[in-house]
């Protein structure tokens, strides 16, 4: 009996210290999604009311140059975001971030941020 209680004592302290400490820790809730980037292609609507695609895309090109590398292939993207409805059947130029989780799981999804037109059409 004389150790039961020291010890009992030392046992709450261990845990109270424990469960402080596992407080001071920050939530890392603003996670930031992703890097940003920005690439253009052609609007088109959707499978469902509000959602659209970007086909064709290529990244945008960086700092005026026009030349893309000839072993990139264009790809699509499911859109999130973004005022796009506007936009169906414009060549344009999206930024965002690369979606994460069940959206990236489906293929390549973008976070719209912005959205630029480039043409009226997708020629």
């Amino acid at each position: 009996m004389k150790f039961t209680i020291p010890a009992l004592c030392c046992s709450c302290i261990i845990g109270v210290a424990a469960f402080a400490g596992a407080q001071d820790k920050p939530a890392k809730m603003d996670k930031p999604m992703g890097k940003e980037m920005k690439v253009t292609g052609c609007v088109a609507a959707g499978a469902d009311a509000d959602h659209f695609m970007l086909n064709d895309a290529m990244p945008a090109a960086k700092g005026g140059d026009k030349a893309m590398k000839a072993d990139m292939k264009p790809m699509s993207y499911t859109l999130m975001g973004g005022d796009l409805k506007p936009h169906v059947g414009h060549k344009v130029e999206v930024t965002g971030t690369a979606a994460k989780g069940k959206e990236m799981a489906e293929g390549h999804a973008m976070n719209v941020t912005a959205v630029k037109m480039l043409a009226p059409t997708c020629s």
